[in-house]
């Protein structure tokens, strides 16, 4: 391989591949290049929070009704029949919620776990119940989000900022994505947490992955610090699994992250790559450090899963059997499919996932133009080709001068997510129609990176 030198000479690192200089053609300073996509992604959040008409987002009235419950001083409240109405809520959509339609009514968010709400309450005292003021809490929540984005992506590619500031990009101007992060709602926290869990994870795996001093003492200390970092991981994983359900999908994640790490031992020095060594000590020693992440998480939300066993019943533990059970006529896939037919329902199911995760605001009744729609598929097209020669080139072996073990291990591991996120949509909709996009964001961390990725590829 050439080198910017002029040489081939490939046995240090003290020469950096000409491949890898992309990045800096384009960025060179990418904290500021972050700081303006911040303020750009604040002035549009907020933009959205003041002029979106109040409710006019989905969910927000049943999400505004929990805080409101909550602010009242009545403890928690509890789902109940009668709380969802779905002709009530069409008559609602359709009349553009005028005032003299109370939203007080819509309750059904009541199953959801409680810690957003908790957090949200002391915002809606200090505005007196006004709306816009839990908007901007969560333009906030969004806010810190995308420094966390950045954060995760600087820590594993700090010598890529096409990928870091690309990345960042995407998810700050991805235009649904800023309308929903400007809506009440317990996804900017559960986000919030998530990236958080994230961020320790790579941070945790890239000290994994690089070789360090191994003095007796300076095994220990890394012991230690070991297990603190794992227990803070679990306590940042357990506030997840108590803003937002699909939290507790990241637990296993995680874990079988630091299960594969420790038990296979992938330490890299500068120069000389260390092999793999699987043991059945470093198995057991994985099975520990998931054990200081697992039972910290699990005893946050074992009181949440008490209550409500005691409340809807044995093995209710999320409250998902009694929302079933309350949200009557939500539409069903199984009789959507027996009255439209599978090809319909595919049909709908793809074309209206790909619209909702750019863009259908309101209660996914208000498009942009169709022409936009078309551009957007041209650019995701051409995303889609730019990651597959992407993966071309990882499958040929090629990047190996401009990617290293720890960011190969990461892709990986956000190809997996990426796979986890996926089919927890599919298998919610395997239960309702829900083909709204938004469901996916949970998952914008690898989403958001494999398009900075592939546009990076491209250029």
């Amino acid at each position: 391989m050439q080198y910017v030198d002029g040489s081939t000479h490939s046995g240090t690192r003290a020469y950096r591949p000409i491949a890898a200089n992309i990045d800096l053609l384009y960025i060179r300073h990418p904290q500021r290049y972050a700081v303006l996509i911040l303020v750009a992604y604040v002035v549009a959040a907020t933009l959205f929070a003041v002029t979106t008409p109040p409710w006019q987002n989905p969910d927000e009235p049943a999400h505004y009704n929990y805080i409101a419950h909550i602010a009242a001083g009545r403890g928690l409240p509890v789902l109940q029949h009668g709380d969802y109405d779905q002709s009530y809520i069409g008559r609602l959509v359709g009349a553009g919620f005028p005032d003299h339609l109370p939203v007080d009514s819509l309750r059904y968010e009541s199953y959801q776990p409680p810690l957003y709400y908790l957090a949200a309450a002391p915002i809606y005292m200090l505005g007196a119940g006004q709306l816009l003021p839990l908007r901007l809490f969560n333009v906030v929540l969004g806010a810190a989000s995308i420094l966390l984005l950045f954060a995760c992506l600087n820590a594993v590619f700090p010598t890529k900022p096409l990928i870091t500031v690309g990345a960042t990009a995407f998810a700050a101007f991805l235009p649904m994505h800023v309308a929903m992060s400007a809506a009440v709602n317990n996804d900017g926290l559960a986000e919030l947490l998530l990236l958080a869990v994230f961020l320790m994870l790579l941070r945790w795996m890239k000290a994994r992955f690089h070789r360090v001093e191994r003095t007796p003492d300076r095994r220990v200390l890394l012991a230690v610090s070991e297990q603190q970092h794992f227990l803070g991981l679990g306590v940042l994983l357990g506030l997840g699994m108590l803003s937002k359900i699909y939290a507790y999908l990241a637990l296993p994640l995680c874990l079988g992250v630091v299960l594969l790490v420790v038990w296979l031992q992938p330490q890299i020095e500068e120069e000389n790559p260390i092999p793999l060594r699987p043991t059945r000590h470093s198995f057991a020693a994985g099975i520990v450090a998931c054990l200081w992440i697992g039972v910290p998480a699990l005893l946050l939300v074992l009181p949440l899963w008490m209550r409500n066993v005691v409340l809807y019943g044995a093995w209710d533990v999320l409250g998902l059997r009694i929302h079933d059970a309350v949200v009557i006529g939500q539409p069903m896939t199984s009789a959507w499919i027996a009255d439209k037919g599978w090809i319909e329902f595919l049909d709908r199911a793809v074309s209206f996932t790909f619209r909702s995760f750019w863009g259908v605001f309101g209660w996914m009744g208000v498009f942009m133009e169709p022409r936009i729609y078309a551009l957007l598929m041209i650019f995701s097209g051409v995303l889609f080709s730019g990651l597959l020669w992407a993966l071309v080139r990882f499958i040929c072996g090629r990047p190996e001068a401009d990617m290293d073990r720890f960011q190969f291990w990461v892709l990986g591991l956000f190809a997996v997510m990426s796979l986890v996120v996926l089919a927890s949509y599919v298998g919610y909709n395997a239960k309702f129609v829900q083909h709204q996009g938004r469901y996916l964001f949970w998952g914008l961390l690898p989403i958001s990176t494999f398009a900075a990725l592939a546009w990076r590829e491209l250029m």
